[in-house]
C-alpha cells in the first residue's frame, strides 16, 4: 500500500488567495496485473471450471494444450470466446516438461512489467483465497508466493455414490462431490516481476526469487474425479515418464515399476502389460486419515507441507542486476550437469 497527501483549498475566497485547510491522506492501492500459464492435457471434466473461477481474479490466462485427446481444446476454444483475459495459445504436442512454461513466457513477456505477478495455473485446481486480494497485501519486497494445496481424494465413500447412481454423482459441482481432503503440499505458485527477473526458456520458473511470503495462498486440488478420469490420467502421466525417461512424473509409479524403470530403461515391456497395470483402484482411499470438509472450514496442516525459508534475502541492488545477466547461464551449465550425471 501507499500514501498519498491531498491539499484542500478554500475555494470560496473571494480573493482566489489560497489557504490550506487540512490535510488528508489518501490510500491507493499497488497497480499490478496477474498472469497465469495454464498446459492442459485430457483435463475436459474439469478445465472449463478452472478457467471461469481463474478469469475472475486473474488479467490474463495464457493457456495451452499439450496435444489433447478428449473435448479439452474445444472447452479451451469456447472459454476463450466468452472471457477476454483467457487466451488460447494452440497446441504444443511434445512431450510435457515442466520447462514448456519457460519457453511460452518467451514468447509472452511482453505484456508483463515490475510489479506483476505470475501464477502457475494448475488444470485442477481453485482458490480458496482469492489471488487478487491475497497479493495486494504482500509487502513490496515479497517476490514470490507458496500455495497450500488441499487435496481431495477419492474415496471409498465416493466411490459406493458413483456406482450408485454414476449420473447423478458427476452431475455434481465439485466442491458438492468431494468432502475428503488433506493439507499435505505445498509449491510456489506466484513468482513476482522484479527488476532482477528472469525466466529463462529452459526453466520450470523465474530462476531468481529470494523473498518469499511467511503465509500460504491456499487452494483447492482435485486430482481424481471418476473411475475413468483416473484411468486417463495415470495412463497420460506413465506415458510421460517413459517419454522423459523418468524425470517427470516418477512418483506416480509404484516400487515395481520403478524396479523395472531403472533396470531395462523402459516402465513395461509393452502395451498389452501397460493398459493391464493401470487401474482407478489404486487411487481409491478409506476415509480414515483424511479430513471433512464442513462448512468451509479447512484444517491447515504446516507439518505435513513443505517448510520453506521465509526471511527476505537483501543484496544491493547492482548485486542483483549481475545474478540476472548471470542466471541463465549458470542454470543451463548446472542442468547440463545434472542431466551428464544422469547419462
Amino acid at each position: 500500500m501507499g500514501f498519498v497527501a491531498l491539499v484542500i483549498l478554500d475555494i470560496q475566497d473571494k480573493s482566489w488567495t489560497p489557504k490550506l485547510l487540512g490535510v488528508q491522506t489518501l490510500v491507493w492501492e499497488r497497480i499490478m496485473n496477474i498472469h497465469c500459464l495454464c498446459i492442459v492435457k485430457n483435463e475436459d471434466d474439469i478445465i472449463g471450471e478452472v478457467l471461469e473461477q481463474a478469469a475472475v481474479w486473474a488479467d490474463n490466462i495464457y493457456i495451452a494444450d499439450n496435444g489433447s485427446t478428449d473435448n479439452t481444446q474445444k472447452v479451451i476454444e469456447e472459454k476463450a470466446q466468452q472471457y477476454s483475459n483467457i487466451h488460447y495459445l494452440g497446441v504444443r504436442d511434445e512431450p510435457f516438461t515442466d520447462e514448456i512454461r519457460g519457453k511460452i513466457f518467451q514468447e509472452i513477456q511482453q505484456d508483463s512489467k515490475i510489479g506483476d505477478w505470475w501464477c502457475r495455473l494448475d488444470a485442477d485446481e481453485f482458490y480458496i483465497d482469492n489471488p487478487s486480494d491475497f497479493l495486494k497485501q504482500l509487502a513490496p519486497h515479497v517476490d514470490h508466493v507458496w500455495g497450500a494445496s488441499y487435496q481431495f481424494y477419492f474415496t471409498e465413500t465416493d466411490f459406493e455414490h458413483y456406482e450408485q447412481d454414476k449420473v447423478a454423482f458427476l452431475a455434481q459441482p465439485l466442491e458438492q462431490r468431494f468432502s475428503y481432503y488433506k493439507n499435505n503440499w505445498s509449491e510456489i505458485r506466484f513468482a513476482k516481476h522484479t527488476n532482477y527477473f528472469n525466466w529463462p526458456a529452459n526453466a520450470a520458473w523465474p530462476t531468481i526469487m529470494v523473498s518469499p511470503t511467511s503465509k500460504r495462498i491456499r487452494l483447492r486440488t482435485y486430482q481424481y474425479r471418476s473411475p475413468e478420469q483416473i484411468i486417463k490420467r495415470l495412463t497420460l502421466r506413465r506415458q510421460i515418464v517413459e517419454q522423459t525417461q523418468g524425470r517427470v512424473f516418477s512418483h506416480i509409479m509404484n516400487t515395481e515399476q520403478k524396479q523395472r524403470f531403472n533396470h531395462d530403461g523402459g516402465l513395461i515391456g509393452n502395451n498389452d502389460e501397460k493398459n493391464d497395470d493401470i487401474t482407478f483402484k489404486e487411487a481409491i482411499k478409506p476415509t480414515t486419515g483424511f479430513d471433512f470438509l464442513e462448512a468451509d472450514n479447512y484444517i491447515a496442516h504446516e507439518d505435513l507441507m513443505p517448510s520453506f525459508f521465509c526471511k527476505p534475502l537483501w543484496l544491493p541492488a547492482k548485486v542483483w542486476y549481475f545474478i540476472k545477466l548471470t542466471s541463465e547461464s549458470v542454470f543451463s551449465l548446472i542442468r547440463g550437469i545434472t542431466k551428464t550425471a544422469r547419462a
